[in-house]
């Protein structure tokens, strides 16, 4: 039986590749949400729990937002984007500007359980469970939601991007969604960081995207690592295949600029023609 709330290292070792699971010391870990709506007491708990170790003021501030008021808060209405409708540019910004009206997810404990193993049909139903829900969320949550809301735009090609970084003795994993059309390139996606989530459909090449995401890493005091890019996504939101995350995989060496430049070259060659 699974736990009603379980840490990432967990779900890592269930979802991700289990060399990079085991080998990594992953700092900021948090709680996964696995009891679906509504919430769980025992995911609360874990949620307060949480806060009442990391956070300055502890047990404190947990009482003190506890004792507060519930106020019901206006639920963003997600964007319709359709081709006859909006710009192709003008689609992207508004899946942005939803995306960053859920805001990011602070609170230690992600609501919404995330199996990257799951066939794209389910992942969009989680999609629609983030949307009904109306809760902050994390990059990958943020990546689902995405697919979900730019599915009508069928001229649109779109890959998971996804680093793993490295500050000090610790690595910190993010994902964001890169986007091509009309031969430019963008992205979608939530940060703590705002250098690392949205771009807009500005990049010339591929290469230009995921080059700028490493400058903005670098200023960030972290050293990118690795960089995976996800098959391209198909549009059909009942598909029973499975997300390819790790399509193309580049570490190290191979992210140097000659190399990282072919890499990527043909990996949008394939892309544009999907």
């Amino acid at each position: 039986a699974l736990p009603i709330c379980a840490s990432t290292s967990q779900i890592m070792e269930e979802s991700d590749d289990g060399k990079d699971a085991d080998e990594d010391r992953i700092r900021g870990w948090w709680h996964v949400n696995r009891s679906g709506f509504p919430i769980s007491s025992e995911t609360w708990e874990c949620m307060w729990q949480h806060v009442i170790e990391v956070h300055p003021q502890g047990a404190s501030l947990a009482r003190e937002i506890r004792g507060l008021p519930c106020k019901r808060l206006p639920t963003p209405a997600p964007p319709v984007v359709s081709s006859s409708q909006l710009s192709v540019e003008q689609s992207i910004l508004a899946v942005q500007t939803y995306l960053n009206e859920l805001q990011y997810n602070h609170t230690g404990t992600q609501f919404f359980e995330i199996r990257k193993n799951r066939p794209l049909s389910r992942l969009m139903e989680s999609a629609k469970e983030i949307i009904r829900e109306s809760l902050p969320i994390k990059c990958l949550e943020a990546v689902v939601v995405a697919l979900y809301l730019t599915a009508p735009l069928t001229s649109v090609h779109r890959a998971a991007l996804s680093f793993k970084s490295r500050q000090g003795d610790f690595y910190f994993r993010h994902v964001v969604l890169a986007v091509h059309a009309g031969g430019s390139y963008g992205a979608l996606g939530l940060s703590r960081r705002h250098e690392l989530m949205y771009k807009p459909l500005e990049y010339k090449s591929l290469y230009d995207l995921v080059r700028e995401f490493i400058n903005c890493y670098n200023k960030c005091s972290h050293t990118v690592v690795k960089v995976c890019l996800s098959a391209p996504v198909v549009h059909d939101l009942h598909s029973c295949a499975q997300i390819q995350w790790k399509h193309l995989a580049m570490r190290n060496g191979e992210l140097q600029d000659d190399t990282l430049k072919r890499q990527l070259e043909k990996f949008s060659r394939a892309m544009r023609t999907s």
